[in-house]
């Protein structure tokens, strides 16, 4: 008896351990995993010329008494961001279908954080800070974008995105000195 007594416990441990073996087969069996996967294909994007990359842009030599009142700003200069190697048709001047949007990044002023900061230095100008324009003189803010625009390609192209610069008054007291800046871009491309 007692070894009939021990195979029926074996026989029932056994019936007990494939029943809980099926039952969590099954639990793992009806867990759906998906994994999804992203990415983007991107078409060929301009180039920017090598020039465009590390321009010097001369403000030009100003006046303090330029700047009496708070906004008063200078002349206008003319930057441009030349481009390269974008996708052709066969014909000499035409739209793209491509537009771009220019990130600029830099340190914004203290007082006006619209325009970008002046180097410090022990000579640096104070009371100043540079203002970015597009083509349009629509006032862009450093660390902002200018916003999408449809580049116009030479049959080589190539195609150049204007923007202006010039000194604003952040004070009614602005003091002489080096008034010399940092400014990065970035360029989206849709």
């Amino acid at each position: 008896m007692p070894l009939m007594n021990i195979l029926q416990k074996f026989i029932l441990l056994m019936f007990r351990s494939l029943f809980m073996m099926v039952i969590s087969y099954n639990a793992l069996a009806n867990d759906t995993v998906v994994v999804t996967f992203t990415g983007q294909l991107l078409a060929k994007t301009c180039d920017i010329t090598t020039g465009s990359k590390d321009q010097p842009v001369n403000m030009g030599t100003y006046d303090v008494n330029d700047f009496l009142n708070v906004g008063d700003v200078s002349g206008s200069h003319t930057f441009t961001i030349n481009l390269e190697g974008c996708p052709t048709t066969t014909s000499t001047v035409y739209s793209s279908g491509v537009s771009a949007n220019v990130q600029f990044t830099g340190d914004a002023d203290a007082i006006n954080t619209t325009l970008l900061r002046l180097t410090s230095s022990a000579d640096s100008a104070t009371g100043v800070g540079i203002e970015i324009l597009d083509s349009n003189d629509k006032i862009i803010a450093i660390n902002s974008e200018s916003g999408f625009k449809e580049l116009i390609l030479n049959n080589n192209g190539d195609a150049s995105l204007t923007f202006k610069l010039r000194y604003k008054s952040t004070q009614q007291n602005v003091h002489a000195g080096q008034a010399n800046a940092l400014l990065y871009f970035d360029i989206d491309y849709q």
